[in-house]
């Protein structure tokens, strides 16, 4: 009976093998490397949502709900808002200069909500949905028990706070 002798093609599937198991435990180590580092509470963000109209303004009011993302905990609740009128930069053709002009019909609307949100070491979350300043925001908002006051959120978040 011979004796077996490792080979250039036995060393290059154990070193296979051995680099197969070092790439796995650093894809781990990286995937759970986001998870949550302790620190959670309210999460208070405001959303502008440009030109909308007048019906908008009726529409939202203190306590609605908002859900967004594609998680059911993706929720959070309107605490203020303001409005003010649009503002539009238009070109005076008269003395070629621009003028910013605002609108008697449209506003600008500014959502505040809040909502629990878990920080990670990349991100602060609500639900499975990451928060950031100057990203899009996009939500449906409905009234509690009052389906007919439903409207969407549509624009880009301004500010944030994590209490």
């Amino acid at each position: 009976m011979a004796k077996k002798k490792f080979n250039f093609i036995d060393v290059l599937i154990v070193v296979f093998v051995v680099a197969a198991a070092a790439a796995t435990g650093f894809m781990y180590h990286s995937k759970t490397a986001g998870k949550n580092s302790g620190a959670s509470g309210e999460l208070t963000f405001t959303v502008e949502v440009t030109e909308v109209d007048k019906n908008y303004m009726d529409a939202v009011s203190e306590g609605d709900r908002v859900i967004f993302g594609t998680s059911s905990s993706d929720e959070a609740q309107v605490v203020g808002f303001e409005f003010k009128p649009a503002e539009k930069m238009e070109k005076n053709e008269e003395q070629g200069t621009f003028v910013l002009a605002q609108s008697d019909e449209l506003f600008d609307a500014f959502i505040t909500l809040k909502g629990t949100a878990a920080k990670t070491d990349d991100d602060i979350k609500i639900g499975s949905t990451a928060i950031k300043t100057g990203d899009s925001f996009e939500g449906k908002a409905k009234a509690p028990g009052d389906s007919s006051k439903a409207y969407l959120i549509n624009g880009y978040v301004l500010d944030m706070s994590l209490e």
